[in-house]
């Protein structure tokens, strides 16, 4: 696996991590990588030189049958994510190259103009690509949304760690033929040249700052003072193409070709040859970053991970009588009362009374998600001449995209087991936009609410 490939796990740890335990397998990692590891995964798992039997026995031997296991690297052939498959769980393959068939549940490509006619899947398999979920670390997402276009002109360059052909000291001759106020180089701990490098920044008369192994924070918090940048046609260029600037590019192995033609090709960065071009080009160059790398590539991924979780450990069942206590702590949540048409608190007596003749009423539909055994959300259903829907989550586990996925599984449900055609609706104030939106995701149709002030109704039939 190269660095590339452990930088981008990297990253993809670092946003899940929050919500997942994240357990990191790599072969023989370099020192340097152990560290990073450390910052970003719950743990790492070393393997000795194994046969693909031999490591496949032993990777099936950590899985639980509820895990959802990701594969990057370019060793992971068909047959190998077959035998993954077999252990249960989910699978995900990141991909650059699409030359295999793949079996995985989800395969992410984040470089620019792939296609689904490209690939061989399965009929089950979910393609998410391009780079609105390129896997970036958090530093550079941060900072998407407030990007810098004006103050002093500095210029950045960056050709990777290691840069062995040394292309870092040839840009920067060529760029000290330009005016900016200050030049920043930033170089990785690989890098072999650095004693050439700082002799030609000592005689250039410039100024000339040279950053060698340094943080994301600190390499995101550079590139906003950079207007300017020149780098490898790599993971660099996305990271710059979030912060937002001027970027040129140059194509320092075989395998950037692809990017190369993409990012120039769309106009989101220019041919180091061009260097540099008008500022029409660079106006129209800023516009088109600020649309795709818009910082929320994170929060996209992490849904999806999220709705695979909640595939794997999610259940439902009828609500019951011990469900007392747990449905009185979510009637009085704070953000759900808030919400609620009646937002006065509820007492135990009250609602004691009005569980209890739910629950009783065989026009009432209530039902209870469970993930890992624990209660975590309910939905019901109370019908007459339509049925109408409540639901909430438990406030821990909100902001996993899972509004969408027990309504949608809450209604398949309900279509099994009530047997009557009535149209199923929910009433939405004006100002809950998480619940605007999981209605309109599951394609409701919006209208003016004649039932309550300042709210809207949404509407389809059960069948």
């Amino acid at each position: 696996m190269g660095l590339g490939h452990i930088h981008r796990l990297l990253a993809l740890g670092e946003v899940l991590r929050d919500v997942f335990i994240c357990k990191f397998i790599v072969r023989s990692p370099l020192p340097g990588v152990r560290k990073l590891i450390g910052e970003c995964c719950d743990e790492l798992i070393e393997l000795t030189e194994l046969n693909e039997n031999a490591e496949l026995e032993m990777l099936t031997s950590l899985l639980t049958g509820k895990d959802i296991v990701v594969l990057d690297g370019y060793q992971f052939s068909t047959e190998y994510q077959k035998m993954l498959k077999q252990s249960g769980g989910r699978l995900i393959c990141i991909d650059d190259v699409h030359n295999i068939h793949f079996i995985a549940d989800v395969v992410f490509n984040s470089a620019g103009g792939v296609e689904e006619s490209m690939y061989s899947i399965e009929p089950y398999t979910r393609l998410f690509l391009g780079p609105t979920f390129a896997m970036i670390k958090k530093a550079f997402l941060q900072v998407a949304g407030a990007r810098r276009i004006d103050g002093p002109e500095s210029l950045l360059i960056c050709m990777g760690g290691a840069d062995p052909e040394n292309h870092t000291l040839s840009t920067m001759k060529i760029c000290l033929n330009y005016s900016f106020d200050s030049y920043w180089i930033v170089v990785g701990e690989a890098y072999r040249h650095l004693e050439e490098l700082q002799h030609a920044v000592s005689v250039s008369g410039k100024e000339v700052r040279i950053l060698r192994n340094i943080t994301p924070v600190d390499l995101a918090n550079c590139m906003k003072n950079c207007t300017t940048a020149v780098c490898a046609a790599s993971g660099i260029a996305y990271e710059y193409l979030c912060v937002g600037g001027e970027l040129y590019i140059k194509e320092t192995a075989n395998n950037q070709a692809h990017l190369y033609s993409y990012l120039t090709t769309a106009g989101l960065a220019f041919q180091f040859d061009e260097f540099r071009v008008s500022r029409k080009q660079v106006a129209s160059s800023l516009k088109k970053q600020q649309k795709i790398f818009d910082g929320k590539s994170g929060m996209r991924i992490l849904r999806i991970f999220n709705s695979l979780d909640y595939a794997l450990n999610v259940t439902v069942r009828h609500v019951r009588v011990n469900d007392l206590s747990i449905t009185f702590e979510w009637a009085n949540d704070k953000v759900l009362r808030q919400q609620s048409f009646n937002p006065a608190p509820i007492t135990l007596q009250d609602h004691s009374n009005w569980f209890n003749k739910k629950i009783s009423d065989p026009l009432n539909y209530f039902y209870i998600f469970e993930y890992k055994n624990t209660p975590v959300a309910q939905l019901r259903f109370d019908t007459g001449e339509e049925a109408v829907i409540s639901y909430s989550i438990d406030k821990k586990y909100r902001g996993r995209g899972w509004g969408t996925l027990v309504l949608q599984s809450g209604i398949e449900l309900f279509r099994d087991e009530c047997h009557e055609t009535i149209p199923v609706v929910g009433y939405v104030k004006a100002g809950n936009e998480n619940s605007h939106r999981v209605f309109k995701d599951l394609g409701f149709k919006q209208s003016r609410s004649e039932k309550y002030p300042n709210a809207f109704k949404y509407e389809y039939s059960t069948r």
